[in-house]
C-alpha cells in the first residue's frame, strides 16, 4: 500500500510515512517568540520549519520599533523630564556648593571665587 507521496506504509517505515505525511499535508501551526525560536540550533530550527507552520510572534523590524518608541514622546512627557533633569542639576548644584563651603571652613581658607553652577 503506497500513499501519494510514494512511502510503503505497510513496512515498519511510519515513522518517515508521517514525516512526509506532517511535512505535506498536515502542517500544523506552532506559534513561537523570536527569542524562544532562537534557542534551538540550526538544525532544530529547520526541522520545526519542515514539520510545523511556524509563526512568530513579538516581531518588529527595525522601522516598527522606532515607531514604537517615538509614539511614546510627546510635549507633555519631554517638559516632564526636562523639568527633573533641571530640578536634578539644581540639588546636585546647591550639594556641590554646601561641600565647598564644608571644606573651606575646615581647612581655614577664605571663600572661593569661583562658583559651581
Amino acid at each position: 500500500m503506497q500513499n501519494l507521496c510514494g512511502v510503503d506504509l505497510a513496512m515498519n517505515n511510519y515513522e518517515l510515512a508521517t514525516d512526509y505525511f506532517c511535512y505535506l499535508y498536515v502542517r500544523t501551526p506552532k506559534k513561537f517568540t523570536w527569542k524562544a525560536f532562537n534557542k534551538f540550533d540550526k538544525v532544530k530550527q529547520q526541522l520545526l520549519c519542515e514539520r510545523y507552520n511556524i509563526i512568530l510572534t513579538g516581531h518588529e523590524t527595525k522601522g516598527e520599533k522606532t515607531k514604537r518608541i517615538l509614539k511614546k514622546f510627546n510635549a507633555k512627557n519631554v517638559s516632564k523630564v526636562a523639568n527633573q533633569i533641571g530640578q536634578s542639576v539644581n540639588e546636585i548644584s546647591k550639594a556641590l556648593n554646601d561641600m565647598d563651603k564644608g571644606l573651606d571652613q575646615a581647612l581655614g581658607r577664605t571663600k572661593r571665587k569661583t562658583k559651581y553652577v
